[in-house]
């Protein structure tokens, strides 16, 4: 598996278990590492460098993990990835809510991780060619004709819808918060809690389902879609 180089991903709160696993795989890689293991220690260390990516762990359902995340995404730029062995709905949407990138629970498989920071990297740094067509099995877009086709079936679109589910389609396996939609694909200024995330998300299925059975944008319970490649 190839990384790229010279990323440094800031690791907060991890227990020396954990710390000394990211150590030994980081020698098979080419990102770097560094641990610390309190608030403080993370500013310190953010004044000092900066950081492609930010991993916290957390340990306990309390709000200083939350807290801290958000604090982390007011003054940052650059994705966060939670650890945390609580598997529950509610604890994951206040890690979106908080300004989580992406969440991950215990135990888990360091192959999975790695190919997680390098995606939520690639997609903060904007390293996608938003213009080539894009395919997943029988559904492809062409984002320079604005055309859709599905088992070879051309199916029309709104603007919208396109955008959309195009923007679905370059953010692949990753959760996204009906909030961080609106301020994608529509205007920051619509309220967070508007329905037209779902409503277009419908649509798009509706036309996809009147064609042959779609089943890769997913609904998360709680917390938004994800699109299944």
């Amino acid at each position: 598996m190839k990384y790229d180089k010279t990323k440094k991903i800031l690791l907060i709160e991890m227990t020396k278990e954990l710390s000394s696993a990211f150590s030994i795989e980081c020698k098979n890689s080419d990102y770097s590492f560094i641990s610390v293991y309190s608030e403080k220690s993370a500013f310190d260390a953010l004044l000092m460098t900066s950081f492609h990516a930010a991993l916290l762990h957390m340990q306990s359902r309390n709000d200083h993990t939350l807290s801290l995340c958000n604090t982390l995404r007011k003054k940052y730029n650059f994705p966060i990835l939670i650890l945390s062995r609580f598997d529950d709905i509610n604890t994951k949407v206040s890690a979106f809510e908080a300004g989580a990138n992406d969440y991950i629970v215990k135990p888990f498989s360091l192959h999975e991780l790695f190919a997680r920071i390098k995606n939520l990297i690639t997609i903060w740094n904007g390293n996608i060619n938003t213009e080539a067509e894009i395919t997943c099995g029988n559904l492809s877009l062409n984002p320079c004709t604005k055309t859709t086709c599905f088992f070879d079936t051309h199916v029309f679109l709104t603007c919208k819808e396109f955008y959309l589910l195009h923007y679905f389609m370059i953010h692949p396996n990753i959760i996204l918060t009906r909030s961080h939609l609106i301020h994608s694909v529509w205007d920051p200024a619509l309220i967070s809690t508007s329905n037209i995330v779902d409503v277009t998300v419908g649509k798009i299925r509706k036309k996809l389902n009147a064609v042959n059975e779609f089943n890769n944008l997913q609904t998360i319970r709680g917390m938004g879609y994800i699109f299944k490649m």
